[in-house]
């Protein structure tokens, strides 16, 4: 039968939906946050519909010289403050651009030889300080694109900029406005940044209304300014940094899992060659256990390491590689299929070729430039170290099942760029210190938590050999 996902809270699915289309670089805000805040998103009605025709009427050509009447002009708002307090209520004297709120957040770089200005400052709600700096670019300028021209002499992006100059000045938040996109970016001193960004004429649009209503969630005055302590933008930022932390635990444990889903596979896979009297794994598990765990972990290694560098974009964008090696592509085809044919993914089989393949692809490099997919060596990818990794007999069940737990926490599809390297460490770390054996007879796995333990932890148990013990001594065994 199919698998059934978990039933979700239609207003954290309302959450994980708009922030899918923004497609956020690593963490900004969590759905399970905004959700326990108690934020609501408005979906419909009559009020959204009039406040995106009120939004829409509002854009203007970026270009003072253009037409306005040509379609092809690029549209957005020339004035940040205008965004703000238009369509989402700011009052003007909230975004403060005195010299006095500039300087005090203004940072000298001496080894680069450069300072970092903010443009305007949102000022804290109660007491000193900021909960955003803001940095005004020219209208259409890059986010992303290295600066190197007289006026700034670190060659950095003004992304990059925007991150030091938070992390210098302790404030955790900010803005990035260029006219056609607003980006909100987080970088907490001591974490990983993360950002998302509205193109602002995409809003304007039907299939826009979600994330006008995202917008305003993040932004509007309501959350920045009205609501009270624990409940407004800066302090749900911070709660989606503890809800990373939670979903890092539970990551932990499903690599984990992910671990007997594959070591379940390769049972599979040695029973299947040996009907085909060409054995897979023959001896090992009684020559050479650690051989076989060794290459158990090391793929599920590779996995994280390839899931790591995709959310980093390290990987090459082109159409070939996304439709046929990109792992979450190969995800999404697989749980495909499982809505198609559930009954047959463990008679299904293909995946796992694809999945060596992009392995081999890593280690030798290929595409047709140099550059393209450099050939990256090391131990991790060595298809020589665990040669009996690259089977046929692995099914498109195990495949999905390995993905699944690697990929979906708490039912929502997880960020790797959003891990911090500690919490990476610990995904390692609960797959080490097992060993594999091979048991003869019919067994059954315990699951318990030892008093104190962190994570739940299976014991196979040979029932034969238990059956063999006298009655009385079994619980001792045991």
């Amino acid at each position: 039968m199919a698998r059934r996902s978990p039933a979700i809270d239609p207003e954290l699915k309302a959450h994980q939906e708009w922030l899918g289309y923004l497609q956020p670089v690593g963490l900004v805000v969590a759905p399970a946050a905004m959700q326990d805040a108690g934020w609501v998103l408005t979906r419909s009605g009559s009020e959204l519909i009039e406040r995106q025709e009120r939004y829409r009427a509002a854009l203007e050509p970026l270009d003072e010289t253009a037409d306005p009447g040509d379609s092809d002009t690029e549209r957005g708002f020339r004035s940040l403050l205008d965004l703000l307090t238009d369509h989402l209520g700011w009052d003007v004297d909230q975004l403060d651009r005195s010299s006095k709120a500039i300087q005090a957040h203004t940072k000298e770089l001496p080894e680069l030889g450069d300072t970092l200005t903010p443009t305007g400052v949102v000022p804290a709600v109660s007491g000193d300080g900021a909960q955003l700096l803001v940095m005004e670019l020219p209208m259409a300028a890059a986010f992303d694109q290295k600066v190197s021209d007289g006026e700034h002499l670190w060659r950095a992006s003004a992304q990059e900029r925007l991150e030091r100059l938070l992390r210098e000045t302790g404030v955790e938040a900010g803005l990035l406005f260029n006219g056609s996109q607003l980006r909100l970016v987080v970088a907490p001193k001591g974490e990983s940044s993360g950002h998302l960004t509205f193109r602002l004429t995409e809003l304007a649009e039907v299939s826009g209304r979600l994330m006008l209503s995202g917008l305003d969630l993040l932004l509007g005055q309501s959350h920045m300014f009205l609501d009270p302590d624990g409940y407004r933008l800066s302090d749900v930022l911070r709660k989606s940094r503890s809800f990373q932390a939670v979903v890092s635990n539970a990551l932990a444990d499903q690599v984990l899992a992910a671990l007997w889903d594959l070591l379940r596979g390769f049972q599979q896979a040695d029973e299947l060659s040996q009907q085909q009297d060409n054995p897979l794994l023959g001896d090992l598990p009684e020559r050479d256990a650690q051989q076989l765990y060794g290459g158990l972990i090391t793929m599920l290694m590779r996995l994280v390491f390839l899931l790591y560098a995709e959310d980093e974009a390290l990987m090459p964008s082109d159409a070939v590689y996304e439709q046929n090696y990109k792992l979450s592509a190969i995800f999404e085809q697989l749980q495909q299929d499982e809505s198609e044919y559930p009954d047959t993914m463990e008679q299904r089989f293909g995946a796992w070729a694809g999945l060596m393949s992009l392995c081999r692809l890593v280690f030798d490099g290929g595409g047709p430039t140099v550059d393209y997919l450099p050939a990256r060596h090391g131990q991790l990818f060595d298809p020589d170290v665990y040669p009996w990794l690259e089977t046929p007999w692995i099914s498109d069940g195990v495949v999905l099942a390995v993905l699944r737990n690697l990929l979906i926490v708490h039912g929502e599809r997880i960020s790797y760029r959003a891990l911090d390297v500690e919490q990476i460490g610990s995904v390692y770390e609960g797959i080490m210190g097992y060993a594999v054996r091979r048991i003869p007879g019919r067994c059954i796995g315990l699951k318990s938590k030892p008093q104190g333990a962190k994570k739940q932890i299976t014991t196979a148990v040979d029932l034969d050999a238990l059956l063999e013990m006298p009655g009385a001594k079994r619980k001792e065994w045991l």
